[in-house]
């Protein structure tokens, strides 16, 4: 994992965690990458009686890992 850098000023409000969770599946053969390339976003409420979400996932429509993941695992050819 990398490290954490501790952040300043204006930035550092609302600032929890950041954690990625990567999940690489592998096409049987390659599709051009199209819009933003993150294709899909949500916001969700770890607990309901929050005010707002403190939660936000992405779906990304390329293989993106971790440099560690990637030199461990690999990535597929067509992602």
């Amino acid at each position: 994992m990398s490290p954490c850098r501790s952040m300043k000023g204006e930035q550092q409000q609302n600032f929890q965690d950041h954690v990625v969770f990567d999940c690489v599946w592998e096409y049987r053969e390659a599709l051009p990458p199209r819009n933003t390339l993150a294709e899909a976003t949500f916001f969700w409420k770890s607990d309901s009686r929050l005010e707002s979400p403190d939660l936000q996932t992405n779906q990304a429509e390329v293989p993106l890992s971790s440099s560690e993941n990637s030199a461990r695992f690999g990535l597929p050819e067509v992602g």
